[in-house]
Order: C-alpha cells, then structure tokens, then sequence
C-alpha cells in the first residue's frame, strides 16, 4: 500500500527534478529495485537508539525489537549510492547539499539524453 501511494505521489509531482520517499527497511522490504537511487543516513545504533527513545517515547527494548527487523547499517551502506553520516560529529546539513548537487545534475543530464 505504501509503494502504491508513493507510485500516485511520484505521478503527480513529475514536474520535480527528483523525488524522495524515506524508509527504514528499503532494502529489507525488497523495494531498493523501484528506485534510481538509495541515500543511507548512517547513525550508530547507540545514537540511534537514544535519539529514537526520545523522539518516540518509547522503551528501549521496543526500539531494540524494531532494530532487530533491519539489516545492519554496514550491509545498507554497501548497497546504497549515497551516505550521509548522521553521527553527531559531521555536518548533515552540508552532506545533503552535496547529494541533492549531485541528483539535480543527474536530473539535467537525463533531460538531455
């Protein structure tokens, strides 16, 4: 049902030089294929973990059965094109920039061909 709305949503925003759906198990769920490109937000689970209970509200066991559904971060980081470290220590912000430079010159080269 996701990949449904996403497939109507990416319909009526064509116009765009490019769109983007977040999702934690792109590769688990077997959806990577459907897309040109897979940008990995890297995080140690530590981090992770303590960001999310204080996001989530929720336990630390409970974020730990959620994690144990995802394939590591090393196994997606190798399968993805981009990666952007969200460790606490690097820049986001810049990392993000660099890519959407990055996907918008893809998106004028595609427009010329």
């Amino acid at each position: 049902m996701v990949m449904d709305d996403f497939r109507l949503w990416i319909a009526s925003h064509s116009e765009h030089p490019y769109v983007i759906l977040e999702a934690a198990i792109i590769f688990e769920s077997g959806y990577s294929r459907e897309f040109d490109k897979i940008i990995h937000v890297s995080c140690p689970e530590k981090i992770c973990i303590e960001r999310a209970i204080m996001r989530d509200q929720a336990s630390r066991e409970e974020l730990l059965q959620r994690i144990r559904f995802q394939w590591e971060d090393e196994k997606k980081a190798a399968m993805s094109d981009y990666i952007i470290l969200n460790n606490g220590s690097e820049m986001v912000i810049p990392q993000v920039l660099k890519i959407r430079d990055l996907l918008m010159n893809l998106s004028l080269q595609d427009k010329e061909v």
